[in-house]
């Protein structure tokens, strides 16, 4: 324990004594400063010089020191070593010295109590500052909420342009200082932004391939009011165009000029320029590429000129929302996709003599009145679609491809952005409408149904289908009149997905079999993927010549010549390397198959009674037997009579007031709405009348609607069908269950 007490009161002596050693070296540590970081001298305009004595403090305290002016022509240390003088205007560091020990401070020195720069802790003003890498600009002195004035206008810069003033040296947007509307509360620093003035303005360039293009400005920070593009390059070459994304979302400039020697504005070269709102192009230019000056929300003018062929591009001026006035040259042969979309006040256009081509969606959306098409052979897809105010479209007569809608659809919601012109169906030109038919010159624009049962007359000169012509016109009845089938033909034509209609081409006649030649036209084949030397069909070719039909006329010991009934056999491709097809049993002649073959089988669309007709008014039967039409029919072509009836069409027989019976065949794979309707007089509609038993045919194979007999309209009226099946009709035909009785 003693031992204890002794090692601990050894520690504490050694920790006393170490204490004591540094408290003594601190002591004798030595520091010097001066009681302001910055001392302020006023020379008075007339008077002594001014002078003073800073205070200097030194640890330990009442060290003795010595003052030294690092500028003595400025301010002068007197002998006393405690007082300094000012001699003239300037700034200066003094120092004070103890031991080696150095203290600093800044003294600034004024030539009067009125000078500009002179702090606020001597007159409660505050200093306006202006840095600028050239030239020299008066501060100005301000009391607080006071406004700068802008001294741009005071200097000028030979080649330069004073394009602001900024409260930082980086030269953001943001910090652009507005001498307008901001109150001035501090001392302030303002940075000046020069540029070379646009005529003088630096540009990169690049060559690629021997030619010369403009990448850019040199100096990208320089916010340029307009940019006129330099005819050559550094080296004296005549520049050959501007380089993809150039100028691109550019944020000043507000007008664009390109020299005549430029012939190509790369893509996106002039996107997204927020305040870009005239763009004058010379004459030299061939092309303008794909979204060159898109989505420039504040373009107001556009002047092309141009004795080149020109390609305007892919959204060269998509989203110009305040493009009105749009001058383009004569030479102009291509306006891309999309090329002027959603342009939505450009409301006039002169249509170039060399245009050739409007690309889909082209004047999409437009304020455009009228339309000139001249020598446009192509036109795209809704290329005019939204520009509700075109009424009037000339010319044209060279358009040999339409694409899908290019003026609008007549049918439903769509009906909002359809032109002036398809909606009045132009009216004023007994050469366009026809037949509910709208036709530009020997185009085929557009089919509108408006009818109760929708036939379509194409006419003999008919050369061209736009694209979806007859998209809107669903189960209609399309009679071709042309013994030459059309020979241009877009895309779905008759619909999409599937052909939406059925289609009567001419009767064979003169040894001319026109269902080939119409099914070789309209039957479009692709490479084979699984055998690269051969070809398939188009599953939509194939389709819709499969819904080709021929009319056939109607047997005179088998009723009237008002019944409208059509026929066809199966398309069936053969060879892929040949590129052969055939009808189901018959060669491609149409003749009869190898013995041994299966008979074939004949399709039969049912059109119904031909309002046309004279037969219509004076000579309508009691009693009309379709049933025994389609077998004398169906004897006459095959000499036997395997046969389907694939549909009755809307309305097939409407308006037959004196009829009191209808017989139908039993095989019928489809009655749409309204076949049987406004038969006033009719007490029966038979199906497979005599028939006892109606085979393998069922009543499921018969497809209707709740519309297909409008008994509404005809009252009095049953259905018959076979006495064993009546069960089997009304548990499938619900919609008419109670109408439904045996045939006797």
């Amino acid at each position: 324990m003693k031992l204890i007490k002794k090692i601990s009161t050894l520690l504490l002596l050694v920790a006393i004594f170490l204490i004591a050693l540094v408290l003594t070296a601190c002591n004798k540590t030595v520091s010097v400063y001066f009681s302001e970081p910055t001392y302020h001298i006023i020379l008075e305009s007339e008077g002594p010089q001014k002078q003073i004595i800073p205070t200097v403090i030194t640890r330990p305290r009442g060290q003795s020191y010595s003052l030294k002016s690092l500028n003595t022509s400025i301010l002068k240390v007197e002998k006393d070593g405690k007082t300094v003088t000012a001699l003239r205007e300037g700034a200066v560091t003094l120092q004070a010295e103890v031991n080696g020990v150095i203290g600093s401070c800044n003294v600034l020195i004024y030539p009067s109590p009125k000078s500009p720069i002179i702090p606020n802790n001597l007159d409660n003003k505050v200093s306006v500052y202006f840095v600028t890498e050239e030239g020299s600009f008066p501060s100005q002195r301000l009391s607080v909420g006071e406004y700068a004035t802008d001294p741009t206008s005071s200097y000028n810069r030979p080649g330069y342009q004073l394009f602001g003033w900024y409260t930082s040296p980086e030269y953001k947007e943001s910090t652009k200082f507005d001498f307008e509307n901001t109150q001035i509360t501090k001392t302030t620093t303002l940075y000046a932004l020069w540029g070379i003035n646009p005529d003088f303005a630096e540009f990169k360039f690049e060559t690629i391939d021997g030619k010369v293009y403009v990448t850019g400005f040199a100096h990208s920070y320089i916010p340029y009011d307009e940019i006129i593009l330099p005819t050559t390059n550094n080296q004296d070459v005549p520049v050959d165009g501007v380089k993809a994304y150039a100028f691109s979302e550019n944020k000043n400039a507000t007008k664009i000029v390109i020299p005549d020697n430029y012939t190509y504005i790369g893509r996106y070269a002039f996107n997204e320029m927020e305040k870009l709102d005239n763009v004058e192009i010379g004459a030299g230019i061939e092309q303008i590429d794909e979204g060159a000056f898109a989505d420039n929300a504040s373009l107001q003018t556009v002047t092309i000129g141009g004795t080149n062929a020109l390609s305007i591009g892919e959204s060269a001026f998509i989203n110009s929302v305040k493009l009105e006035n749009l001058t383009i040259p004569d030479t102009t042969t291509t306006i891309g996709n999309r090329a002027f979309y959603n342009a939505n006040l450009l409301s006039e256009f002169t249509t170039p003599a060399s245009l050739q081509t409007i690309g889909a969606y082209a004047f999409y959306n437009n304020a455009l009145t009228s339309f000139d098409l001249k020598n446009v052979k192509e036109v795209g897809e809704k290329a005019f679609w939204g520009c509700t105010k075109l009424a009037n479209i000339t010319n044209g007569h060279s358009l040999n491809k339409l694409g899908s809608y290019a003026f609008g659809q007549i049918t439903g919601a769509e009906q909002k952005n359809a032109t002036a012109w398809l909606k009045t169906k132009n009216n004023n030109n007994s050469n366009v409408v026809k037949d509910h038919l709208i036709y530009i010159g020997n185009m085929l624009v557009y089919a509108y149904n408006d009818m109760v049962k929708p036939t379509f007359y194409v006419k003999k000169n008919t050369k061209y289908l736009a694209s979806r012509c007859f998209a809107d016109t669903q189960n209609a009845i399309i009679t071709f009149l042309g013994e030459t089938p059309p020979i241009g033909i877009g895309e779905y034509v008759f619909g999409y997905p599937t052909c939406q209609s059925d289609i009567i081409v001419p009767e064979n006649h003169s040894g001319i079999n026109f269902m080939t030649n119409y099914i070789n036209k309209f039957l479009v084949t692709v490479p084979n993927p699984e055998d690269p030397e051969s070809y398939l069909p188009t599953a939509y070719s194939l389709a819709t010549v499969n819904r080709f039909y021929q009319k056939v006329p109607t047997p005179s010991e088998a009723g009237s010549q008002a019944i409208e009934i059509y026929k066809r056999y199966e398309v069936q491709w053969v060879d892929g390397r040949a590129k052969i097809w055939k009808y189901q049993g018959h060669t491609i002649e149409g003749t009869p198959g190898n013995p041994g073959e299966d008979p074939p089988k004949l399709r039969l669309l049912i059109g119904g009674w031909n309002l046309a007709h004279l037969d219509t008014e004076n000579n309508q039967p009691d009693n009309l037997d379709i049933n025994l039409v389609v077998k004398t029919i169906a004897m006459n072509e095959n000499g036997s009579n395997p046969y389907v009836v694939e549909r009755v069409v809307s309305n097939a027989f409407q308006q037959l007031n004196n009829v009191k019976k209808i017989y139908m065949p039993i095989k019928i794979l489809r009655i749409d709405t309204n076949a049987f309707s406004i038969l006033t007089s009719c007490e029966g509609i038979y199906f497979g009348f005599g028939e006892s038993d109606a085979g393998e045919w069922t009543p499921s194979s018969t497809i209707i609607d709740g519309q297909s007999f409008n008994f509404s309209q005809m009252p009095t009226c049953k259905i018959y069908v076979p006495k064993n099946r009546v069960t089997d009709y009304k548990a499938v035909w619900k919609s008419v269950e109670l109408r439904i009785f045996a045939d006797s």
